[in-house]
């Protein structure tokens, strides 16, 4: 037989805030608990953060530079194949024509300077017109240029040769020559044939009416 002091203060109402206490502070932690897929969601996600304010910060300095490098490149590469440098249609015209009266139709040979611009297997100089002419047996005797510029090549190349070197402008683009200018041409071929005429020397008739275009 079991006595009760009936006279005790209770103390369940005691017992049960420390039991609340007890299970409020055990479930606590659960309630804030982080599964692994959690953490490793969250740290995805200030990866990106950081990333992002990285290349955010970066991104001037690489712009800047970037750009620059790739332009360079792309330009090394594509220098021995640009064609903007030469004259229109100048790679795929015949280097020369069948010799009439002594007359050599051409078109324009280009400097040493133009052997960037042009693929190999491609170049036409004036170093390969004579070559090319002492082959057929033939002697360069005279230029006549009717282009409407002095930039394709140096005739001090011509003059090392003792190559006699005429420069007669005609304007590209279709135009039909003036009175003056066929004058002055008709002289000179007459000039050179009747008075100065070389036994065995040619003439180099530089005919570019098509493929080249008037410089402005």
């Amino acid at each position: 037989m079991i006595a009760m002091d009936l006279n005790a203060p209770p103390v369940p109402e005691e017992d049960e805030d420390a039991f609340e206490g007890q299970v409020e502070e055990y479930n606590a932690p659960e309630e804030h608990m982080d599964t692994a897929v959690d953490i490793a969601r969250r740290e995805c996600e200030e990866r990106k953060k950081r990333l992002k304010r990285e290349r955010s910060d970066d991104r001037p300095g690489q712009v800047s530079q970037s750009p620059g490098h790739d332009q360079l490149f792309h330009t090394k590469i594509l220098k021995s194949y640009d064609r903007s440098k030469l004259p229109p249609g100048w790679l795929d015209c015949p280097s020369f024509g069948h010799e009439i009266f002594c007359m050599v139709p051409s078109k324009v040979p280009l400097g040493e300077s133009f052997n960037d611009y042009i693929v190999p297997g491609k170049r036409y100089s004036f170093k390969q017109v004579m070559h090319q002419q002492r082959v057929l047996g033939r002697k360069l005797g005279l230029v006549i240029d009717l282009t409407n510029t002095s930039r394709y090549y140096p005739v001090a190349d011509l003059k090392k040769e003792g190559i006699k070197h005429v420069k007669i402008q005609c304007k590209g683009r279709n135009s039909v020559p003036d009175n003056f200018l066929l004058i002055n041409l008709s002289m000179r071929l007459y000039n050179f044939y009747h008075v100065k005429n070389t036994p065995g020397s040619i003439y180099l008739f530089t005919v570019l009416m098509v493929i080249i275009a008037q410089d402005t």
